[in-house]
């Protein structure tokens, strides 16, 4: 066991310097004195002595090109761990149907961006925003959420995850009035934008396909409104002219002594405009010219009957009309008050007179 013969201190066998002091264990001579070494170079022009930053090729005082200006390590570090990752990349035996899924290969890569430590000296972390900046592509986010490719969405993912590391470094580590942080801060916001910008015209579109589809929809439905709407007077002028010349039929036929023919065509008449007034007024002309023609047949010693689809017609006629024919008969026998105003009404359907009314 011994003693430092400075401090008194008990040193560990075979020491070669006091762990408490320092002082050598050897008595002071030379061949046992501790080392200093400084870690780091500092690097200067070999022209002016101008101190240099690790990533200049051209002295910021005098302009003298340098050569031979090494690389940043950890950039250089992570381009080749990448490298050897890709290197060992499997071919995909369905290229299509592989976009929609990260690959094997890519997913390491995105472990490898996203576990690598960014660099202390501010030179580092520019060279390394510059790395992640350049590798992320802003066509990866033009469908938003829908990435056309998956793999390359990851990879563009994962160089923005680190960027944003980068700069939030940058910010806490070097001056705001630094140039190199103006430069890292120009690199971020500048890839944010170019994404921003991107994502917005995906919007955009996606915007402008659902006005499209809608107008396909909604502009040929208001058409046909609009159509149908203005072609109604027109359709129900048509009606007016196609009964009235049955109407003329049924009183030839009835001329005539057909009276078969004109009680088919006297139950034929169904009006199929719009006019809720006009459909009332032909359904009560029908059923007069249908009991008309039965009554004129039945004078002549002929037997007619209604067909089954007239008996229908007659109750969707009476339903429509509010049974005029019916309650106008009625009202001649009860010799009621309203006699007059209904034989009134008859005599104006009849005569037409509300034909232009009903158009």
């Amino acid at each position: 066991m011994s003693y430092c013969r400075n401090c008194g201190n008990e040193l560990k066998e075979n020491a070669k310097f006091c762990q408490k002091c320092g002082h050598p264990v050897n008595g002071g001579n030379g061949s046992g004195r501790r080392k200093i070494e400084y870690v780091g170079k500092v690097l200067k022009c070999p022209n002016c002595g101008q101190e240099l930053r690790s990533f200049e090729t051209d002295c910021p005082a005098c302009g003298l090109e340098l050569r031979e200006v090494k690389a940043v390590s950890s950039v250089r570090e992570l381009s080749l761990k990448l490298e050897a990752i890709e290197a060992h990349r499997e071919r995909e035996k369905k290229p299509i149907i592989s976009q929609r899924f990260v690959s094997k290969t890519d997913e390491q890569k995105v472990s490898l961006i996203k576990s690598f430590p960014i660099p202390n000296a501010k030179e580092d972390i520019l060279e390394f925003m510059i790395l992640a900046t350049s590798n992320i592509d802003p066509n990866d986010y033009k469908n938003g959420d829908v990435p056309m490719n998956a793999s390359s969405r990851a990879l563009s993912d994962a160089w923005l995850s680190k960027s944003e590391q980068a700069y939030q470094k940058a910010k806490r580590s070097i001056s705001n009035d630094d140039s190199l942080f103006i430069e890292i801060e120009d690199l971020y916001y500048d890839t944010k934008d170019i994404i921003k910008r991107t994502k917005r015209k995906y919007v955009a579109s996606c915007l402008a396909m659902t006005i499209i589809l809608l107008a396909l929809i909604i502009v040929p439905v208001i058409l046909l409104i609009f159509s149908e709407n203005k072609s109604a007077p027109e359709k129900n002028q048509a009606e007016e002219e196609r009964l009235t010349a049955i109407e003329v039929q049924i009183e030839g036929d009835l001329a005539n002594g057909d009276y078969k023919l004109a009680l088919l065509n006297a139950e034929s008449m169904e009006y199929n405009g719009n006019d809720k007034e006009a459909r009332r007024k032909w359904g009560v002309k029908k059923e007069y010219l249908i009991e008309k023609v039965i009554e004129e047949a039945a004078k002549d010693g002929v037997i007619l009957e209604r067909s089954d689809s007239a008996e229908n017609d007659e109750e969707k006629s009476n339903s429509i009309s509010g049974a005029f024919s019916s309650g106008f008969k009625k009202g001649l026998e009860s010799n009621s008050d309203e006699i007059e105003q209904n034989i009134e009404e008859f005599k104006s359907i009849m005569s037409g007179s509300e034909a232009s009314s009903g158009n």
